[in-house]
């Protein structure tokens, strides 16, 4: 893999891992930086889950999958995944008012998860 790719790879892990680790930490500030009002204790548990645990692990296992020798297998199940999140936003574009902040987020998330699906494809050609 070259250089720039493991590169790319490392940021995306990093913002992934680092807005997870806030969202776990500081919930209620992740809340008002997403616009949304946190109003029971279940608020809380499903923000540090959602946007907190998981979108850690995404990050996490992109790291994972760069220490692996079997990597391409990995990024392309964490592609998908992030596919899977832009199939919400796209819904959410598509029926919600608020539609700037879903499509600039659909684009991040379509960003981090064309460059694992491309890394993926890499390493296989290799």
């Amino acid at each position: 893999m070259d250089r720039l790719l493991r590169i790319a790879l490392y940021l995306s892990a990093a913002v992934n891992i680092a807005w997870g680790l806030f969202a776990l930490l500081a919930p209620a500030r992740a809340a008002e930086i997403l616009h949304l009002e946190i109003t029971s204790g279940r608020g809380s548990s499903e923000l540090r889950a959602v946007y907190g645990g998981a979108v850690a692990t995404l990050g996490a296992m992109t790291v994972w999958g760069l220490k692996r020798p079997d990597g391409a297998s990995w990024f392309e199940l964490l592609a998908y995944g992030f596919f899977g999140l832009c199939a919400g936003r796209a819904l959410s574009c598509a029926l919600d008012p608020n539609k700037l902040y879903s499509g600039g987020v659909l684009v991040l998330e379509l960003a981090f998860g064309a460059l694992l699906l491309g890394a993926s494809c890499r390493l296989r050609a290799a």
